[in-house]
């Protein structure tokens, strides 16, 4: 697939024993590692002086259609709750992809 500035390579396989959800983005300046199944991003990022630094965040494990579900559920119930603003975490990626050059 091709984008305007971006080539993208999609792998699919159904015959292995194992599941594997595994994104990898690559940038001129770094890179991301993004592991769906254990929830986790590592950041490989070259620095002004060429030297990588790595970042790894966690992101809050669990089963995402129960979670999304549950989270409606509650809502529905209790139509006062506030909708709480889960963009923020969808920019924290956003930003560090960003810093990646992506």
């Amino acid at each position: 697939m091709q984008y305007d500035k971006a080539i993208c390579n999609i792998e699919e396989n159904w015959v292995t024993p194992t599941k594997k959800r595994l994104i990898t983005i690559v940038g001129d300046r770094g890179m991301a590692d993004i592991d769906l199944i254990e929830q986790t991003i590592d950041l490989k990022i070259r620095s002004v002086t060429g030297s990588i630094v790595t970042e790894s965040l966690t992101l809050e494990k669990g089963e995402a259609l129960l979670v999304q579900f549950d989270r409606f559920m509650s809502l529905v119930k209790d139509k006062n709750k506030k909708i709480e603003m889960y963009g923020f975490d969808a920019l924290k990626v956003y930003e560090n992809l960003e810093v990646i050059n992506c």
